[in-house]
């Protein structure tokens, strides 16, 4: 029987742990079905993908990183591994990235060298539009190619059907032209457990409904994603399957790190709301970032005081750092707090199985906790974590994030406390039956039986 080559599409790749989850689950669970099967990651950062998840990848975007601005141990070469177009496609980027990052003639030259030069210069300038067109064409091309080598192409879970970065020429319009030019080739396109909402640009919603009209399976991650569909205007037959992270696999034990004689360990995850940087995240107010970190901060130190432990972590190991270092200066020289930054998933992972209770703002903070039956006070910022919360039955434990206070956190946490252990036996139970639930799905896609087959 021939080796399965399966296509994994998503803007991952850049530190959101919950992205390395998600990925992580489909990797396993397929690997489960599927004997002879090969993958190949599609990512915004093809280096990280083939370190953190061991497959061959392609990046997404023509030009996926500017060496410039490429972070601590992330480059633009291209990996030993691959074949079938998947070279190609690195080499294509690679080559483009180097074009990208030539640098102008030295401002500081001689006189004479700027007007000998002005001439090109200007040419350059006006044939730039044709040029970057001709090499967006054949980056297209090489995909193509690449395409037609597949079996499947997946586009795996997290929040893909959203145009909160870049607007609709950013990841809109990536995902209908990777899904157009694979259905071009004749690949199917499997849109799995995904998230929806919000989606501002009425442009973006033409790419991502031309996406899904493309897709041989469409399933989105909540109930709350379908009726955004709908209200939107998508028609098309869409199932209902939780989130892909809940079908990680379980770390070998999930009991409680808290064997000492001390009060509760609480888990830590400060996110970098707001914060001013651009990039870091969608919108940037000081303010309130400042305000948010100064929150976690007294409430943390409130814990501490009362005799409980606590344990700092990231989700999102690269964005989330901001967040992490701040409060970790406001809260100072201390012994009852556990500071380690987090390195990778299964780190985090470990982390969180130290814990008692989390408090956390991102997705996959309260999802991962969830797997391993931690009880969490969620600062929700969007109604994805809200419609988490409702799953499990959990809504008491969320709190805004641009309303909540110190005070408010403590009457939380303690509420929580009191009914510890009859909440974690619900949250393991309601997590053993998602599990379920998506070995369903899997078994519909990648089973014996299974459409994908």
């Amino acid at each position: 029987m021939a080796t399965t080559h399966i296509g994994l599409y998503g803007p991952f790749g850049w530190g959101n742990l919950g992205d390395a989850a998600i990925q992580e689950a489909m990797l396993h669970n397929v690997r489960r079905r599927i004997e002879d099967v090969r993958f190949t990651g599609i990512s915004l950062n093809p280096v990280n993908t083939r370190a953190i998840h061991g497959i061959d990848a392609v990046p997404i975007l023509r030009s996926w990183v500017e060496p410039d601005k490429a972070p601590e141990g992330v480059g633009v070469s291209v990996g030993e591994r691959g074949s079938d177009g998947v070279d190609g496609v690195k080499a294509e980027a690679a080559a483009d990235s180097a074009a990208n990052a030539t640098t102008r003639p030295d401002e500081d030259a001689p006189s004479t060298s700027w007007k000998d030069l002005a001439p090109v210069l200007l040419l350059r300038r006006l044939l730039r539009p044709a040029i970057e067109a001709l090499r967006e064409l054949r980056f297209h091309a090489r995909n193509t190619a690449f395409l037609r080598q597949l079996d499947l192409l997946v586009i795996s879970g997290g929040g893909q059907i959203s145009d909160d970065w870049g607007g609709p020429w950013d990841h809109p319009w990536s995902m209908f032209m990777w899904t157009l030019m694979a259905r071009s080739v004749g690949t199917p396109v499997a849109v799995v457990s995904v998230g929806a909402g919000p989606i501002d640009a009425p442009l973006s919603r033409r790419f991502f409904f031309a996406a899904l009209r493309l897709a041989s399976w469409r399933s989105v991650r909540d109930v709350q994603s379908l009726h955004f569909l709908r209200d939107a205007g998508c028609s098309l037959p869409v199932e209902v399957y939780p989130d892909l992270a809940f079908s990680h696999p379980l770390p070998a034990s999930t009991t409680t790190g808290n064997n000492e004689v001390v009060g509760v360990v609480t888990g830590m995850s400060p996110m970098s709301w707001q914060h001013p940087t651009p990039g870091v995240w969608p919108d940037q107010n000081a303010a309130l970032y400042d305000q948010h970190i100064a929150t976690l901060a007294q409430f943390t130190v409130s814990l501490m005081d009362a005799g409980d432990r606590v344990v700092l972590f990231s989700n999102q190991i690269r964005n989330d750092r901001f967040a992490f270092d701040d409060l970790l200066t406001r809260l100072g020289e201390r012994d009852a707090f556990e500071a380690e930054p987090t390195r990778d998933l299964q780190h985090l992972l470990k982390q969180i199985a130290s814990t008692d209770v989390v408090v956390t703002s991102r997705l996959h903070g309260v999802i991962l906790s969830f797997l391993q039956a931690r009880p969490v006070i969620a600062l929700s910022y969007e109604s994805k974590i809200d419609a988490v919360l409702e799953q499990f039955g959990q809504n008491g434990a969320r709190l805004s994030i641009d309303a909540v206070s110190a005070e408010g956190l403590a009457e939380h946490h303690a509420s929580l406390v009191d009914d510890i252990e009859a909440t974690r036996a619900h949250i393991a139970t309601v997590a053993a039956s998602h599990r379920a639930r998506l070995d369903e799905q899997y078994d519909r896609l990648f089973g014996q039986a299974g459409v994908m087959q």
